[in-house]
C-alpha cells in the first residue's frame, strides 16, 4: 500500500519519500530499499519516467561539465513557475545574461553528420516570444535562438 508517497507493507514502513524540513539528503537506492537492478528495471519499463528522469541527467551533467568553470557566474536555477524567465539555467559570461534551455532528443531523432550530432525535435510555438534585433526590428520567434551546443564529449551539436 501507498499513502502519500510512503510504502507500506504489512504495516511496516518499508521506505519514505525524503521530505524539505526531514533527514539530510541520502541514496535514494538505499532509502527506497532497492537495489540499482530494481531501479533499472522501473526506468525500462517506464519509458515516459525515463525519459523525465534522463532530462534531468542531461541538465544535472550539463551543469557538471560545462557551468561550474571559470568565467561563468550568478548561476541560477529559475523556477520551472515562472513563466517570465523560460530556461533552465540563467548565468553571467562576459558581462552578458546568459539563458539557457537544455532539450533531451530522443535517440532515433539523433543522427551523426560530418563530425556532428544532429537532431530534431517538435517544436510546437509555445515558446513563441517577441525578439528585438539590432536595427529596431521585433522578430516574432517561434524557434529557440542560437541552439549550437557541445555534448559532454566535446562534440559539436546542432538542433
Amino acid at each position: 500500500m501507498i499513502v502519500q508517497g510512503t510504502v507500506i507493507v504489512q504495516g511496516t514502513v518499508v521506505s519514505s519519500p525524503p521530505m524539505a524540513n526531514g533527514p539530510a539528503r541520502r541514496n535514494l537506492i538505499d532509502y527506497w530499499g532497492i537495489t540499482s537492478d530494481e531501479l533499472s528495471e522501473i526506468l525500462w519499463d517506464n519509458p515516459s519516467v525515463r525519459g523525465n528522469v534522463f532530462g534531468f541527467v542531461a541538465e544535472y551533467k550539463l551543469k557538471q561539465t560545462w557551468l561550474l568553470r571559470p568565467g561563468i557566474a550568478d548561476l541560477r536555477r529559475p523556477s520551472s513557475f515562472d513563466r517570465s524567465v523560460k530556461c533552465d539555467f540563467l548565468f553571467r559570461h562576459n558581462e552578458a545574461e546568459i539563458r539557457l534551455e537544455v532539450k533531451c532528443l530522443d535517440t532515433p531523432k539523433v543522427r551523426f553528420h560530418d563530425g556532428v550530432y544532429e537532431g530534431q525535435f517538435q517544436c510546437n510555438a509555445s515558446d513563441s516570444r517577441p525578439v528585438p534585433l539590432p536595427n529596431g526590428e521585433i522578430l516574432k520567434n517561434e524557434l529557440p535562438v542560437g541552439w549550437w551546443v557541445r555534448c559532454p564529449c566535446g562534440v559539436p551539436v546542432r538542433v
